[in-house]
């Protein structure tokens, strides 16, 4: 009986993150979210207003949202920043993919930004990082560190 009520459960998250609008991204500040969204319904319903209000709004909003992300983040010492700043920069190129691959989303949005320019650069210092945190985690000498050593060498090779 147990299996059966955690699996419905499950499936009743998993319907109310399928159901989000949009629109309901958007009014949450999940803007990344509700441009993809947004381009998704716009790909099966052109005519989708409300998809179109929100991809309206949300892009820009999404695009600073990102842009200041990546600005707070190379401020940091953090070891892991250019890595952060390769994933925001990839998250900007999705949104750009996402807008381009749909014909009623490029009306609405008629000139996304295209950020693989930076994201080329970015990549480059991300790899490094992550070759260079493998290193450190060898010469540690652990069996735990050896493990994520390996994660980093895989990080530095994507």
């Amino acid at each position: 009986m147990k299996p059966i009520y955690t699996l419905s459960i499950l499936l009743a998250m998993i319907f109310v993150v399928q159901c989000t609008s949009s629109k309901k991204l958007l009014e949450q500040g999940n803007y990344y979210e509700a441009v993809i969204k947004a381009t998704e319904k716009l790909r099966k319903s052109p005519n989708n207003k409300k998809a179109q209000a929100a991809l309206r709004q949300a892009y820009p909003l999404a695009v600073d949202y990102l842009l200041d992300d990546i600005r707070r983040v190379e401020k940091t010492n953090d070891a892991q920043r250019w890595s952060t700043t390769a994933t925001i920069y990839q998250q900007l190129n999705g949104m750009y993919e996402a807008i381009q691959t749909s014909p009623q989303a490029r009306r609405v949005v008629s000139n996304p930004r295209s950020f693989y320019e930076q994201y080329g650069v970015v990549k480059n210092k991300a790899a490094q990082e992550q070759y260079t945190a493998g290193e450190r985690e060898l010469r540690k000498n652990t069996i735990e560190s050896a493990r994520q050593a390996y994660w980093h060498f895989q990080q530095a090779r994507q």
